[in-house]
Parts: structure tokens; C-alpha cells; sequence
């Protein structure tokens, strides 16, 4: 699982550059090895699919998720019985906004191994962006359950989908102080508590949320009838989480 100490180094951290980095390079130990006149060691499958995985990281982390994508699923050729790849691959296909095709790699993932939490956080999202949103809350509820401080993969990703499947199921209640809690440990999702607010007629502290949220867009327009689209468009436009994080619709 991703949570394990073999794939840690691997794990996304949501913290990548603003815009897209220099493309990384993948050097193969191999190459390296025999230019140094040591005799290379045989690779393992296994070294192969973490080979892929750190360059997958990489370019994950500089925004080319499409470049990512195709890392992790390179990873998944050498380890097929893995569900870290695919849920990986899952990941790589939110933030490109596939969302139909997130939910089948995730499904793949879960099916290799229901306990992957990442797998299930991957498929609540993706479930949720296409409005499937008692799918999302029974998924995002397993995904809860096998990782409850919310660390692995997309911190608090589960916990935030979620929180919006309540929201759109209609228990509103639940669902504010849901994204409320969750927003206490992962302050990036004040966008999504503050669209909750909004929606909910609470316009002074949604715009309170909304204003001290550093990854979305100060955007609430000057009726307050509702935030503008074209500016809130353009602002999350290089965000890491933007693609993510489901939009309420």
C-alpha cells in the first residue's frame, strides 16, 4: 500500500511548483554503473516500477500530469499485481480532469487490493465529479476508515469528498461540520467549506473562508451574489489541487 515504507518515497506531497518546472530527465542506474566501470547488478521488476515511480513523481509534482500518468502506468508493467500503480494512475487522471477514466483505474486498483486507501480516496473523487454521490460517500467512507488521520496519497482527500456527498445527498448539517473539521487539519480545502457557506446563504463567513484560502481564487464579486467564474477560472488555473478538488455544480 502506498503507506507502506517501500513506496513512502513515492507518496505525492501536494506541494509542487505554481508552474511547470524543467522537464526531468530519467537516468537509467544501469548507464551510470557501466560508465563508472562497476559491473551492473540485475534490476528487479520491482527496482523498474519504483525507477518509473520516482520519475513519476517527479513530473507530478511539476504539474505534467500526463507525463506522470505514463510513469505510473509504466510502473504497473513491471509490478501487475499492484494496486499502488493504478491508484497512482488514478491520481495522475483526476488532475487532468478524466474523470470517467480515473474511475476505472481506480476500480482496477481496489479490485488488487481493497485496502488500499488511496485507491478508494481516488475513486470517491472521481465518483463525485461526475455526480455520483452516494457512490462517493460510501467509497469515501471506506477510504476514511483505512487511513482516519487522512496522510496517505492526497492528504484529507477522502474526508473532503466526503463531506461534499453529504452536501449534495441533502444531510447539510453533517456536511458543514464535516468540511469544517476537515478544513481544521487541512486548511487547503477552505475553498470547498466556503462554496458549502455560500451556498447555505452564509455570506459573511463564506467570504471569510474564502479569503483566507491561499490556494483558490479571492473572487467573490462586488453584488456577493455569487463568485466570478472567469476570474475564479483563471486563478486556479496553475494550482496543484485545482483539477482535484470537485467543483460544486
Amino acid at each position: 500500500m502506498l503507506g507502506d515504507p517501500v513506496a513512502n518515497a513515492y507518496i505525492l506531497e501536494w506541494q509542487g511548483a505554481e508552474s511547470p518546472a524543467q522537464t526531468p530527465v530519467q537516468t537509467d542506474r544501469h548507464e551510470l554503473l557501466t560508465e563508472s566501470g562497476t559491473t551492473p547488478p540485475e534490476v528487479t521488476s520491482s527496482e523498474k516500477a519504483l525507477d518509473h515511480a520516482a520519475l513519476g513523481n517527479e513530473y507530478f509534482t511539476q504539474l505534467h500530469y500526463a507525463e506522470a500518468e505514463a510513469q505510473f502506468r509504466a510502473a504497473g508493467t513491471y509490478e501487475p499485481g499492484s494496486a499502488d500503480w493504478p491508484a497512482l494512475v488514478a491520481l495522475s487522471l483526476l488532475l487532468q480532469e478524466k474523470y470517467t477514466a480515473a474511475e476505472t483505474e481506480a476500480q482496477v486498483a481496489v479490485r488488487l487490493d481493497p485496502k488500499n486507501a488511496v485507491a478508494h480516496a481516488a475513486l470517491a473523487a472521481a465518483l463525485g465529479s461526475q455526480g455520483k454521490w452516494k457512490e462517493a460517500e460510501l467509497e469515501s467512507r471506506v477510504g476514511m476508515r483505512l487511513d482516519p488521520d487522512g496522510t496517505r496519497g492526497i492528504p484529507g482527500l477522502s474526508q473532503v469528498v466526503f463531506g461534499l456527498s453529504l452536501w449534495r445527498l441533502g444531510k447539510k448539517g453533517e456536511a458543514e461540520q464535516t468540511l469544517r473539521e476537515v478544513v481544521q487539519k487541512f486548511d487547503r480545502y477552505q475553498g470547498k467549506l466556503a462554496q458549502v457557506l455560500f451556498e447555505d446563504g452564509k455570506l459573511d463567513e463564506a467570504e471569510a473562508q474564502y479569503r483566507e484560502d491561499c490556494e483558490f481564487a479571492r473572487a467573490i464579486d462586488s453584488s456577493r451574489k455569487g463568485w466570478t467564474r472567469s476570474k475564479r477560472q483563471e486563478s486556479i488555473g496553475n494550482e496543484t489541487t485545482s483539477c482535484l478538488l470537485i467543483f460544486l455544480s
